[in-house]
This record gives structure tokens, sequence and C-alpha cells, in this order.
């Protein structure tokens, strides 16, 4: 306290004005270079920051770097939020209890991200003693004043205030931005009585509920990242396998949907919305499931995944859902685990699918993928590559990535259901949610917003 009053002694003085702007671009350097990578929004110079300065300036170092921590962990929000939408922080704060299970891509950005950040406070403590306390003071109220001023000029004052996108000015409150974007009017539908489904959209299953029961052997694999390409040579070329097995007899198309893997799982399933991630203690919601009434039917139910059953609790769920039979990462020793997320590598788990279906009876299978995850990593790939520039892909793009891994797998599934065994089988297959990718622009560019594929045919009958 003594410090913070000797500090307001000298107010008067104003010294290292130059000290104050090179603090403050360094302090928003990093956000301002991964935006500009990523394709994202983000205002050149978050306010937030001189609030710390200001603090630390009077001598309340403490409070300051307090403060800063705060602000550095806020402006990743708004930059996470832009690329992997999560409709609220508690769900966020629920994933990140899955971190050890995370790719090392991953663990090597969030290592990454957490040392720059040490490197950002330790900066601001030593720079921000050496800035007088009306220096910082003049530089908070030139940056608030120009702020407003960008604001009211703008002609929208409500840009900043969406969920998926921001539109940010030179000058802006981190903070704000992230308020902003969580009170969007996305978000506001998820205000409910504390239940955590409610009625959602049909899915590609949908011909299932209407016509329970006219076949016996019925396949729903929800591919993991796959959305609706802005190419038609592009969908051509994944689904030609699948084409040439069903021999031109098949139906296609796409719906509009946005959300996470576990929103596309329920709206296939069960044509249901969560209205948040974390589904352990919920115990009804779940009887009208298509699961449950195939099972109901007298149909054998099962579910296939490749990622340990811990992630979004499937464990829990899933027999609520209605499955009688599960196979995930841990339920099997494996030939090799897969990297674009740590698990069973999807084409070793074809096996499983034959297995199930060898038997006889009512049989139904679901299978999430998972080898087409974000970071998209090549090594997962077994067969031969897809040609991206035949497809006008630059190859080092995550686009590429993507599609060679999805090719890899439909040229997989394919040939395995021309096993006998896999005969006479329903199939629907369907994206899960447009793919994430660390850079916007490239996505805008491939892949149409919120939109997923989804194709049906049966397998030949012999």
């Amino acid at each position: 306290m003594l410090n913070a009053l000797l500090r307001i002694k000298n107010i008067g003085m104003v010294e290292n004005p130059a000290l104050s702007i090179a603090l403050a671009l360094a302090l928003n350097a990093g956000f301002l270079i991964a935006a500009n990578l990523t394709g994202t929004d983000r205002a050149w110079i978050n306010l937030d920051y001189a609030i710390a300065v200001v603090l630390i300036a009077f001598g309340l170092p403490s409070l300051g770097l307090t403060l800063a921590a705060l602000f550095l962990l806020t402006d990743a929000l708004v930059l996470l939020g832009q690329l992997y939408p999560f409709p609220r922080l508690s769900d966020l704060l629920y994933l990140l209890k899955f971190t050890a299970l995370a790719s090392t891509d991953h663990l090597l950005i969030m290592m990454a991200v957490m040392v720059i950040f040490a490197g950002k406070l330790v900066t601001l403590s030593i720079a921000g003693k050496r800035i007088t306390p009306l220096t910082a003071l003049i530089t908070l109220n030139i940056l608030a004043a120009s702020a407003w001023l960008l604001m009211s000029t703008s002609g929208d004052g409500d840009r900043m205030a969406t969920y998926r996108k921001l539109e940010a000015p030179a000058i802006a409150s981190q903070t704000s931005t992230l308020i902003s974007m969580r009170s969007s009017a996305f978000l506001d539908q998820l205000n409910g009585d504390g239940s955590a489904l409610k009625p959602g959209p049909d899915g590609a299953s949908q011909p299932w509920f209407n016509q329970l029961g006219n076949e016996d052997r019925l396949l729903l694999i929800v591919v993991e990242s796959w959305g609706s390409t802005n190419s038609p040579r592009v969908n051509e070329t994944l689904l030609a396998p699948l084409i040439s097995l069903s021999e031109g007899k098949y139906q296609s198309g796409e719906m509009l949907f946005h959300g996470f893997t576990i929103a596309g799982e329920l709206r296939e399933l069960c044509k249901l919305t969560p209205l948040h991630f974390d589904l352990r203690k919920t115990q009804v919601g779940f009887e009208n499931c298509l699961p449950n009434m195939l099972q109901d039917a007298g149909y054998t139910t099962g579910a296939m995944h490749g990622a340990t059953s811990l992630m979004y609790d499937r464990r829990h769920w899933y027999p609520r859902v209605g499955f009688q039979e599960t196979t995930f990462f841990e339920d099997r020793i494996w030939p090799r685990r897969c990297y674009s997320f740590p698990g069973a590598c999807d084409l070793d788990m074809l096996p499983v699918l034959e297995n199930f279906f060898s038997k006889p009876g009512k049989r139904f299978m679901y299978w999430l993928t998972l080898n087409t995850h974000a970071p998209y990593d090549l090594r997962d790939l077994r067969g031969p590559a897809a040609d991206c520039t035949a497809l006008n892909l630059p190859e080092e793009t995550e686009t590429c990535r993507l599609i060679r891994l999805q090719a890899d797998f439909f040229a997989g599934l394919a040939e395995q259901l021309r096993h006998e065994s896999l005969r006479d089988v329903d199939v629907i297959i369907v994206g899960d949610h447009a793919p994430n990718m660390l850079n916007l622009k490239e996505r805008e560019e491939n892949f149409r917003s919120g939109s997923v594929p989804w194709v049906r045919f049966k397998t030949p009958a012999q």
C-alpha cells in the first residue's frame, strides 16, 4: 500500500511513453499473429491490458497481474470461440477434463500457449513497474476514448454481438466482446428449465423412425468432420466407392446443422439437441431414441467408437439411448493406435462390424468414426492417398489432409461392405458436423457453413 501511495505522489510525471506503447504491442502481438494465421477476427489493441498496466503502475502488481491473467484467458476464449464454438463456458471446462486424452498436436499447442502466457505476464510485471501512473492513465484514456469513438461512428453497435463470427474494430475490450458473444440469440435458446435435452431437428435417420422395422439389418455411420464441400468433384470422389457398391441405387443429400459431435449423434439417434455436454446424470429423455425403439421391436442393438468411453461420458448415456452392446477403445487390443485423435483406427474396427452382422436376427449397429478428427493427421492413412492436385486442393492445406483421410475411410468401408456377412444391410452414412479448421478462410473457401452430407444405400443381397 505504501508503494502505491508513493506512486500516486508521482502521478504528475510522464515518463517512458515509448515503453507504454511497446508494452501494448507486445501484449497484443501474439494474438494478432494467431488471428491472422487462423483467419479469425480480433481488435488490433485489446483495451483490457491497459487497465492491468495502470494497476501495476500504481504499485498494485498482484491485482494487476491477476487481472492480466484473466484478460489473457478472455482473449484466448474469444479466438477459440470462433474456431470451435462452445455453447457454454461450463462446457469448455467439462471438455478440459479430457485433456489427457487429446492428440500430441493439441497438447503441444496447449503447452506453447501456456509458455507464451507466462512470458507475457513476466514482461508485463517488469515493464509495468517502469511506467509512471500518469503515463499509464493517459494511455488508458486514449485507448478508451478511441474505442468509444470507433464504436459510436461504426453505425452498427451490435456488430460484435454474434456467437460464431465477430467483426472487430481496431481498438476494443475483448472482455466486452466475449460477453457479447456469450449473450447472443444462439445462447438465449439454451436457457431452459434445467433439462439436458430438448427436441431437435430430423436427421438422415428419419426414414427409420417413420418406417420402424421395415428392414432387418441396419447400419448407421456418423462420420467425424464430414462436411458438405463446395466442389462437386470432391463429393463424387469421396462417394465413388460406395456408389459403386450400391450399383447406382442410392439416395443422397445435405442438411443444415450447427453443433458439436455429441449434438450430431443425438440428432441421428434421438432427434434431440443437448443443452450441455455433461449427460452423466441425465436419466430421462432417451425413451424415444431409435435404438430403444428398435430394441422394443426385437432388434439387437450395438454401438462402436474408436475413442475411450470416457469421452463425453458415452459409457453412461449410450446404454440409456438403447445400446445393448458397445465397443470402445478400451474393450479390445487393437493392432495400432491412430493419431488424429488418440484411439483405435477406424479401419481396424471393421472386423467388429463384420462379426456383429454375422449373427442371425434383426440387428442395428451404430458407428461413430474417429480418424477424421482435427488435426487430420496423415499418419492415419492406410491406403493410397487421394490426389489433391487433381481435386484442385493445395497439398499443404488442412482440407487436403481431411479429404485424404475421408477418402481412405470410405474406400476401406466399401471394401468391407462387400463381405458376405454384410449383405442386404440398409446403410445410412452422415456427417456429424462441418469440419473445424485452424484457418477459417480456408474452411469457408472449401466447405459450406453448417452443412453436412448424407447418403443411403443397401448392400447387395447376393
